[in-house]
């Protein structure tokens, strides 16, 4: 497969921005310490499991912050078998091998890009593979049924591509919404408080992804867990939409010690539970090939 040009920005993207995704906002208001999530059942069962598995992903940010949660999963644990490494020629036996995928607020470069990877020596080394969008790479003018097409689209062709490769899809990552006395003033006099309606078309896409792929194919709801439940829920227009949970950041953004840690609690599960590839590389293969 060729590598892909960098595609143009869609309509109402906004330039691109070389560097990691800001936070949005400090917190603001009620931010109670989070105890975190309880212990899987099994989860050092999990994580052997996943050890064992040569797994590719793309991300920016907020994927290192839920790399630190797993690295720090498997200290607690013990489970020294379990590597991440970055995704590069030099890879040789299972680990979750990643890199900086694309630019943050171009969200098509990000699917181009992972396309290429797949492509190279590191796409053939992979059995599961996926990437993340950032929650830059969504504003209140994001046009969510054309990104959605463009992944889709990409997404299909993969999958004739490398019938092997076992795909995960991820929905976009959430930032909280302001809360506290000017957030209630916003609500109140009709504005949209920091944050709503960029979570918006994040929700959007999100209930895009999840009626396409979430009965048929291996879905990681990032969004949700980043939720927390009706931790992280907000009313815009009459209805309900997922946010990022306060206890879970401390910019607003960007996941901290207990957010990495709930994600990566079950990121690790999930990933645990996917079955066997298609067509697994012979025992020692590497991405040298």
């Amino acid at each position: 497969m060729s590598p892909h040009p960098d595609p143009p920005p869609l309509a109402g993207e906004g330039e691109a921005r070389p560097h990691p995704d800001p936070p949005p906002h400090a917190v603001e208001g009620d931010a109670r310490p989070h105890p975190g999530p309880p212990p899987l059942a099994g989860e050092g069962e999990a994580l052997r499991r996943v050890a064992q598995r040569r797994i590719l992903f793309g991300h920016q940010s907020i994927g290192a912050n839920i790399l630190d949660g797993i690295a720090r999963l498997a200290r607690e644990q013990q489970a020294a078998g379990l590597r991440i490494a970055p995704a590069d020629a030099s890879l040789d036996g299972p680990a979750i091998a990643h890199l900086l995928i694309g630019q943050n607020g171009r969200p098509l470069s990000k699917i181009a890009h992972f396309d290429q990877l797949l492509s190279t020596a590191v796409g053939d080394w992979a059995e599961i593979a996926f990437f993340k969008f950032c929650y830059v790479d969504f504003h209140a003018e994001t046009n969510v049924p054309r990104l959605f097409e463009s992944y889709q689209r990409a997404h299909e062709l993969r999958v004739v591509t490398y019938p092997g490769t076992i795909f995960v899809h991820v929905t976009a990552p959430l930032t909280v919404v302001q809360q506290g006395p000017k957030g209630w003033l916003k609500t109140a006099t009709g504005s949209a408080p920091t944050g709503a309606r960029e979570n918006v078309t994040r929700n959007e896409y999100n209930d895009l992804l999840r009626r396409a792929y979430g009965s048929g194919e291996p879905l990681f709801d990032l969004a949700r867990v980043e939720a927390d439940g009706e931790k992280g829920s907000f009313e815009r227009s009459g209805q309900r939409f997922e946010s990022l949970s306060s206890a879970y950041t401390n910019d607003g953004g960007h996941l901290n010690t207990t957010g990495e840690l709930a994600v990566a609690t079950q990121l690790v599960d999930f990933l645990s539970a996917l079955p066997a590839a298609k067509a697994l590389i012979p025992s020692g293969g590497s991405a040298n090939g």
